[in-house]
């Protein structure tokens, strides 16, 4: 059933070369038709089919692992070779028998009756679905043109050299390519004395060029090993600085070595060089040692300053004031530190260890350490009347809350709105009592004027004008009750009619301005035209009354009251 090689006129290790002519060499028409199914399972609906590209794809992945099967035959020696002994690559192999030798025989055949045999075989392949059609395979190389290659191939291998031994596995590689082996007995055989002849020759100039190159990069090693272990001079490194040039000032190992660098750099008056040398200073001494040096050098304490400021170490800046006598500086910049919290408890608790710790026991800060307490005592002052109004509010037990609700809260703001809010919420409340606007001017000792100005604003505010006279009532050496005001009469008028008073509340205050011109600057100005009138006749100016009803255009009750005194012949007119 079998055909014979003869027949085929290929070779075997011709066709496993190529699989795809093995496939289509040994593929005929029988076995194309469809084969009994032995297993009695005609229904091949959910079967597949098997192009032959994959069948070779599996063939050589099977002959790639056979190849590299670590069985240990690479490493064997090949025997004799095809042509015989004097072909061979290995020189021991020629005393060996002839018995032992290994070779394939090669059947040629015509090239015509492999390419019609080829050309034949195109179209056997597995049968695919109907709906797919497999891809035609490439012709197959005839087997004149592979035995051929083969023979050059094992031809060139063999003449290369006659003294390589190599691994059967290498042979094996090599025999299919033949541009690699070529070049690898060639490097196998190449000897040190041909390297080196057809190595590139350098010319003299070259050789000199390169010399001088070597010569230089040597003494510039030597020059920096030189300056790596060399201490400069302080004058030099500050020239380096100042100049913008690289410098190193680890060089400098001894406290007096790092203190004539400061020293020097400020005798030059350079802020980069200061700057450098205290930082350099500080960083390799103990903070206790740099803050002693630097009580003698104010220079370098302020750049020192600067520096810590601006990258917000305020926490050793405090320090390096506390250590160089700047107590002053050190309390101020905790208390602009704690004033920066927006919370009033957190802002309270800050505020009162600035005042223990850099306030208080220092006698320079005395005076500053008075507004401090007070700022404290008003800041607690302001969370009891703010957790008191927050209840009443709640609870609408406030009527003046209730009229006029609150729109922000108490804490944080200044004594003066404090005033401000409890002569709106609290106005007429007694002094023992801790929201009183009485009860705030006396613990923060308030003047007249800052209390009466407040208090009449917020009154005003809110048009309550009665009760306005209790705040001018005081109380003469013999009991006497008299209206006193420690802004003037003036300014209260002013005040009322900026709130929108009546002209009968003006006309009550306009009266109590002892000077007439001012009363009558006064009436004119907030338009109290009865209050001007009796005014110019209190001054006995007829003339200036005469004048006064010209301007009153349409106002006939006025000008029928200044009819009456010009009629009236008791009155002693000065002019």
């Amino acid at each position: 059933m079998a055909r014979s090689a003869e027949s085929r006129g290929m070779s075997f290790r011709e066709l496993s070369s190529n699989e795809e002519s093995f496939d289509s060499y040994w593929e005929g028409e029988k076995d194309k038709k469809r084969r009994p199914n032995l297993f009695d399972d005609d229904d091949d609906s959910s079967f597949g089919w098997i192009d032959s590209k994959e069948v070779a794809d599996l063939m050589k992945q099977s002959r790639r692992l056979a190849s590299n099967d670590d069985d240990g035959d690479d490493d064997e020696e090949l025997g004799e070779a095809w042509g015989g002994v004097e072909y061979s690559l290995n020189p021991v192999s020629k005393t060996r028998s002839n018995s032992a030798a290994q070779s394939v025989r090669v059947h040629p055949q015509s090239s015509a009756m492999s390419s019609n045999k080829t050309a034949s075989k195109q179209s056997s392949s597995f049968e695919g679905t109907k709906s797919q059609t497999p891809p035609k395979r490439p012709p197959a190389p005839s087997a004149q043109q592979v035995i051929t290659t083969s023979s050059s191939s094992v031809t060139t291998a063999s003449s290369s050299s006659s003294s390589v031994s190599l691994s059967a596995a290498a042979v094996r590689n090599q025999t299919s390519k033949v541009t690699t082996t070529q070049a690898a007995l060639h490097s196998v055989t190449s000897s040190i004395k041909d390297v080196i002849s057809n190595a590139p020759q350098v010319s003299v100039m070259e050789y000199k060029r390169l010399e001088a190159e070597v010569n230089r990069l040597k003494k510039d090693l030597q020059v920096a090993q030189r300056d790596k272990t060399a201490v400069p001079s302080v004058q030099e490194t500050v020239r380096r600085i100042i100049r913008g040039e690289p410098y190193n000032l680890g060089v400098y190992k001894s406290l007096k070595d790092k203190l004539d660098l400061l020293d020097y750099a400020i005798k030059k008056h350079d802020g980069n060089a200061i700057t450098a040398a205290v930082l350099f200073l500080r960083k390799s001494v103990k903070q206790r040692i740099l803050h002693d040096e630097l009580t003698t050098r104010p220079k370098a304490v302020h750049h020192l300053s600067k520096y810590l400021s601006e990258h917000y170490d305020y926490t050793q800046l405090t320090e390096l004031y506390r250590s160089v006598g700047k107590y002053e500086e050190a309390a101020m910049l905790q208390f602009k530190q704690a004033i920066k919290s927006k919370d009033p408890g957190v802002r309270l608790t800050k505020l009162k260890y600035v005042l223990r710790h850099y306030f208080e026991g220092h006698l320079e800060l005395a005076e500053q350490t008075t507004y401090l307490t007070e700022y404290v005592d008003l800041l607690e002052q302001q969370l009891l009347i703010e957790d008191a109004d927050s209840r009443a509010e709640r609870e609408r037990k406030n009527h003046a809350m209730v009229a006029h609700p609150r729109q922000a809260s108490l804490p944080l703001c200044s004594v003066i709105v404090t005033l401000y809010y409890c002569c709106r919420y609290h106005f007429g409340e007694p002094e023992s009592v801790f929201t009183s606007p009485m009860a705030i001017r006396a613990r923060f000792k308030l003047s007249e004027k800052q209390y009466e100005w407040t208090a009449l604003s917020s009154r005003a505010k809110l048009k309550q004008w009665k009760g306005l006279e209790q705040m001018f009532t005081v109380k003469g050496w013999l009991g006497k009750v008299k209206m006193k005001s420690a802004i003037g009469f003036t300014q209260v008028v002013e005040l009322l009619h900026q709130h929108g008073a009546t002209e009968q509340v003006l006309n009550t205050y306009l009266n109590l301005i002892d000077d007439l011109n001012q009363r009558l600057s006064a009436a004119t100005k907030t338009k109290c035209h009865r209050a001007a009138i009796e005014t110019l006749v209190a001054m006995k100016d007829r003339q200036q009354l005469e004048k006064y009803r010209s301007q009153l255009k349409g106002t006939a009750p006025e000008q029928a009251i200044i009819s009456e005194y010009l009629k009236n012949s008791q009155l002693r007119w000065k002019n």
